[in-house]
């Protein structure tokens, strides 16, 4: 199995932060690698389109300030 890239979007870094320590976390215990990046928007997140394709697993706040994750989304 490859490395399952997983990005999570949340404008609250505390959130993220403990939301990626369980993920890696789990990962680590079911011997699955991965690699977690935090964006602190979803507006970061759709500027960085180059890199957006490669994730396979995307945590989205739907309460985000800036563009929240069900407007995401759809995008």
């Amino acid at each position: 199995m490859g490395v399952i890239k997983i990005a999570i979007c949340d404008d609250e870094m505390i959130f993220a932060e403990k939301l990626k320590a369980i993920i890696e976390f789990y990962c680590n215990e079911n011997q699955i690698p991965c690699v977690v990046d935090i964006y602190c928007s979803g507006k970061k997140f759709l500027a960085d389109n180059a890199k957006m394709m490669k994730y396979r697993i995307l945590f989205l706040d739907i309460n985000s300030v800036w563009l929240c994750g069900g407007t995401l989304g759809i995008c």
